[in-house]
């Protein structure tokens, strides 16, 4: 544990270095070399507890920080990614004594990405093989599902400009069996294919993905006196999204996913996402989510924003839950103020109230996020 928090500190600490954001161009036709990274974190204040907590990323993670390294010679190359992360960090409770009421800091780093990639026929053909974290047929909603990751080796074409189509033999999110703790076989990746298809144009995107298995869950498998991440679960998985930009100022996306088996809707749902430009700084939109398909569980955010400056923004959600397990209907406010600090790179502040709630209390959680990137 100590070397592994040791390792993560001296990763964190090479954010803080300019000179590694940078390219290296070299000569035209030469390869190129680039180094890229991102630091997101944040701190959640929910009612009387406090804690480190990154609500961009999610999970329960209090802090997460990526360093990238691309060596592209043009028509091959190699990605790696590092990856250290924080969850169930520092936490305070000012109901209890008072007391830093930290639990175990679950703290890692380890290998993101780590792929080479090959390019024929001008590019019309692309290979990928190795631990792969790159999207490609993505839902691009409000979940941006995608299921083309892992390892594996992924064969991409784009026979026409805008179409891309492909399989990934593999996919998986780890390589030992979370019950017998062995390595998978050629077999268990060929059970793991995905088929998947998009197509851009200036008018609409439209993309959808099929896999034959999907780790629904990891688990963690000790072998040799050695903690392994390992599968638990698969089922087949569907993911399908549509965009619409054909309508000026109008953005649109409409996703359905079915990534806990096709045939278990109970665990399928709906995704929704408009957003309209009513003026040059004022935009206006709704959210939509249905969940459970047998039960129809029912979401809607109406939200609105508007762009001070070139750099900040603010908006309001109303988070509205018309139909959910508890059968009542629950109703939130809020507003967000968003600074943009160049490239992806931001600070976002909000305050969600939920003012009609499912226990019948009023909640307030304010959520301050950090996102640095180079």
């Amino acid at each position: 544990m100590v070397k592994k928090m040791v390792g993560f500190a001296v990763m964190v600490a090479l954010f803080a270095v300019p000179a590694f954001a940078q390219e290296d161009e070299g000569d035209e036709g030469a390869p190129k070399v680039k180094i890229t990274g991102e630091v997101k974190t944040g701190i959640k204040a929910a009612d009387n507890d406090f804690a480190l907590y990154s609500d961009d990323v999610g999970d329960g993670t209090g802090l997460r920080a990526d360093l990238n390294a691309l060596y592209d010679a043009g028509n091959w190359g190699v990605k790696i990614g590092v990856r250290g992360g924080v969850l169930n960090g520092w936490r305070y409770n000012a109901t209890t004594t008072g007391a830093n009421q930290t639990p175990e800091v679950i703290s890692d780093v380890g290998l993101r990405e780590g792929f080479a990639f090959f390019k024929l026929l001008d590019g019309m053909i692309d290979i990928k093989g190795g631990l792969i974290d790159s999207a490609v047929w993505n839902t691009a909603g409000l979940d941006d599902e995608n299921l083309s990751n892992g390892y594996g080796v992924r064969l991409e074409a784009t026979p026409i400009a805008g179409l891309n189509v492909g399989i990934v033999l593999g996919g998986t999110s780890a390589l030992l069996h979370g019950e017998s703790g062995d390595y998978l076989g050629a077999e268990d990746f060929f059970k793991r294919t995905t088929i998947g298809a998009s197509y851009t144009t200036d008018a609409f995107y439209a993309a959808a993905a099929f896999k034959l298995k999907k780790d629904d869950a990891i688990g963690v498998v000790h072998t040799n006196g050695q903690q392994h991440i390992a599968i638990t679960s698969a089922e087949n998985a569907l993911a399908v999204g549509l965009g619409l930009t054909a309508v000026e100022n109008l953005n649109a996306t409409l996703e359905a996913l079915f990534l806990s088996g096709i045939k278990e809707t109970e665990k399928a749902k709906f995704n929704l996402d408009v957003v309209y430009d009513v003026q040059e700084k004022i935009h206006a939109g709704v959210e939509a989510n249905i969940e459970n398909l047998k039960e129809f569980y029912v979401k809607a955010t109406p939200k609105a924003g508007y762009d001070l400056t070139e750099n900040i923004t603010v908006d309001l959600f109303i988070p509205l839950d018309i139909k959910n397990e508890a059968e009542k209907f629950c109703l939130g406010v809020k507003p967000k103020v968003t600074y943009k600090l160049g490239g992806s790179s931001k600070v976002v502040l909000f305050d969600q109230i939920d003012v009609i709630s499912a226990d019948d209390k009023v909640h307030n959680t304010i959520q301050l996020d950090f996102v640095y990137s180079f």
